[in-house]
């Protein structure tokens, strides 16, 4: 406000010089500014200065007066000393050095500032260590007292500064303690101890374990000798086939499987073991069917019985031999054995049925009633046959092949079990007595 009123004032007093140098009035116009460093009048008497002043310029009948300030940048110089990282001007710097920055005052003129910019460590670790025999300290073994430094270097991005990290480590000369020497013994695999502690192999190998530092300080080498010696379980592979479920060391199996069963132990205590390769084919039964209780010189058609309707016969009796359907024994005199041997169409299953047609007097006048209705098992048996009625059975009698009665037992029940255990080996006619009186016939073969 002081430099308008000067200025002013400086041009009341010059404009009666001004207007007498003139010959016609002249008008006026101030021009205020403000630069940095310097400035050139490039619109009025084209002189450039470089500190204030008040110019003036006459072009036609104008008089311009120039009111001008110049400002001046500064140059600063700063020492800084920082931990891993220092930001500055929105730089972050990391190493230690000088930097320039360029700044603008509030004129908007610019000031150069000098940064010597020194990064120091931040934190110094110290470890004291005694340890037994050997020590192991940044992935360097030491067996032998030390003191050695490792820097842990700056990440400035995660906000953390370099470490000095020392080590002043002794190593304690170990006294001799116990000696251990064992022997382990595995199938495949053996180990000893737990947790850290735990030795284990998959093979027969020696190794030694030498341990440890007492809590008084003081070191003890005790040494563990373990001897491994690894065996391995036997395999037995079997390939075999069955016609229906297949019963193997208690377990069944009613379809193809190839499976391993612990079978007993090796003589070196390892799992014997079994590899099956199983096939399990569709099962097969056939049976006779026909009168099978003739008197001399009657003639009797036995027919098959089978579930699967495309399988192949085969019929074998009396020197004969046949592949129909059924067949015909015409004119008996004497027993006859019947044969018949059904095979399944890929002939991976055969099942043979035996009966024997009885001719003997024995038979007169007994009627077989609902024969099939009554179960016979098993058949050929060693020791038992299980009966099994629909009606209560009175009687049950034991013929052989010549006509000859060898056992008779009152049962009065629908079940019964026949000890055949004293029979000699053949066929036998069993008879049975319903309680309504009818009667049923089986033959039933003993084998031991």
């Amino acid at each position: 406000m002081k430099k308008v009123l000067f200025v002013t004032s400086l041009l009341a007093l010059m404009f009666p010089l001004i207007a007498s140098a003139q010959t016609k009035s002249l008008y006026h116009e101030f021009i205020s500014k403000s630069e940095c460093d310097s400035f050139t009048w490039t619109d009025g008497n084209g002189e450039t200065y470089d500190h204030d002043t008040v110019a003036f310029y006459i072009s036609g009948d104008t008089l311009y007066v120039l009111d001008l300030e110049i400002r001046h940048g500064n140059n600063y110089t700063d020492d800084v000393a920082a931990g891993c990282k220092y930001t500055w001007g929105g730089q972050t710097y990391t190493e230690s050095g000088t930097y320039n920055h360029t700044f603008q005052d509030r004129f908007g003129c610019d000031s150069v500032v000098t940064l010597t910019l020194t990064i120091e460590d931040t934190g110094r670790i110290s470890y004291v260590v005694s340890s037994c025999k050997k020590y192991t300290w940044r992935n360097k073994t030491f067996t032998a007292d030390t003191i050695c430094t490792d820097t842990v270097s700056a990440n400035p991005s995660a906000g953390t500064c370099a470490e000095l990290h020392t080590l002043d480590l002794t190593i304690i000369t170990p006294a001799e303690g116990t000696f251990t020497d064992t022997t382990v013994y595995g199938c495949g695999f053996a180990s000893l101890g737990t947790g850290t502690n735990r030795l284990s192999s998959y093979t027969t190998r020696d190794t030694s374990r030498l341990t440890l530092i007492t809590a008084d300080g003081q070191c003890i080498e005790n040494t563990l000798l373990v001897h491994f010696v690894i065996n391995e379980a036997v395999y037995n592979p079997i390939v075999t086939s069955s016609c229906g479920p297949f019963v193997f060391h208690g377990k069944t199996y009613n379809e193809s499987k190839i499976d391993t069963i612990k079978v007993g132990k090796t003589v070196n205590n390892c799992d014997s073991m079994v590899v099956m390769d199983l096939t399990v084919y569709d099962d097969l039964t056939v049976r006779i069917v026909g009168n099978l209780d003739l008197l001399p010189g009657q003639s009797t058609t036995l027919s098959s019985d089978c579930n699967q309707p495309d399988a192949s016969l085969n019929w074998s009796y009396s020197g004969q031999t046949s592949s129909e359907p059924s067949i015909t024994l015409t004119n008996l005199n004497q027993n006859t054995d019947v044969a018949l041997t059904a095979t399944s169409a890929d002939q991976n299953c055969s099942r043979t049925t035996y009966v024997t047609v009885m001719v003997s007097p024995y038979v007169t006048g007994i009627d077989d009633v609902e024969a099939g209705n009554v179960n016979f098992y098993p058949n050929p048996a060693s020791a038992l046959v299980n009966i099994q009625s629909p009606k209560s059975i009175e009687t049950v009698t034991v013929f052989n092949m010549a006509g000859q009665k060898i056992d008779e037992v009152r049962v009065a029940s629908d079940q019964f079990a026949l000890n055949v255990s004293n029979y000699n080996n053949g066929i036998y006619m069993i008879c049975l007595r319903m309680a309504d009186g009818s009667v049923v016939n089986q033959k039933v073969a003993v084998k031991k």
